[in-house]
């Protein structure tokens, strides 16, 4: 322990110390949040924080309703043309949705761990931090035009027809579970950077976030599960 009594603590002093790092003039974001998230959070937090928040929002719901269509097997119900319309439909929606509400329960979540963060903050980072799912998105629409319906079908003819197919399907879903890890891992270092507490502290920020969405809806079905017995 110093001796020195007034000496600043030393969340204070690196407080200090990122405000004194100079941004640079001209930055192009699309290719410095992939290796450097956290001037590139900093860059769009200074010059425009809502720079294609909700474009890039947008396209992650999409995404992830792909995904849920995909992982439910919604194919052996339902058309490829309504899958496609109700993802992209629900995905917009959902997109929008998981952005404000998101961000805010990771505001929250963070203010309850010693974050300093706001709302527009997160979404920001939540945004840009999906850049690498994209990837994973142009992989999931390119599987869908080689595979059609059998993406959304739990029984896949056009997939297994043979070795060429299969390896292109895990090769496609192998390249989906990489980039979505990397958008997992911008998001944490940009969620300790606007909070201004470490990675471990951001990790479970949005832990919590998950589990205050996720809890009263497990306690509501499980609810209406006893209502119908």
């Amino acid at each position: 322990m110093s001796d020195n009594l007034y000496q600043a603590p030393e969340a204070d002093i690196e407080r200090e110390e990122k405000a004194t790092i100079s941004l640079p003039e001209e930055l192009n974001p699309w290719k410095t949040i992939w290796l450097k998230p956290r001037l590139t959070y900093r860059y769009l937090l200074a010059k425009n924080p809502e720079y294609m928040v909700i474009f890039l929002a947008v396209l992650a719901g999409i995404h992830n309703a792909l995904d849920r269509a995909s992982g439910r097997s919604s194919g052996d119900d339902l058309s490829l043309g309504a899958i496609i319309g109700s993802a992209l439909v629900g995905g917009v929606i959902g997109g929008i949705i998981t952005l404000f509400l998101g961000s805010w329960l990771v505001k929250v979540a963070g203010s309850w761990l010693g974050g300093r963060a706001n709302t527009v903050q997160i979404r920001l980072v939540y945004a840009w931090a999906s850049v690498p799912g994209m990837v994973g998105l142009a992989a999931l629409v390119l599987s869908i035009v080689l595979f059609g319906k059998d993406m959304f079908t739990t029984y896949t003819p056009t997939i297994s027809a043979n070795m060429i197919n299969t390896s292109l399907f895990w090769g496609f879903t192998l390249i989906q579970l990489v980039f979505s890890i990397w958008s997992i891992a911008l998001y944490i270092i940009g969620v300790a950077e606007v909070h201004e507490f470490s990675k471990w502290r951001a990790f479970f920020s949005i832990v919590i976030a998950v589990l205050l969405i996720m809890v009263p809806i497990v306690s509501i079905a499980f609810l209406v599960i006893l209502g119908t017995h």
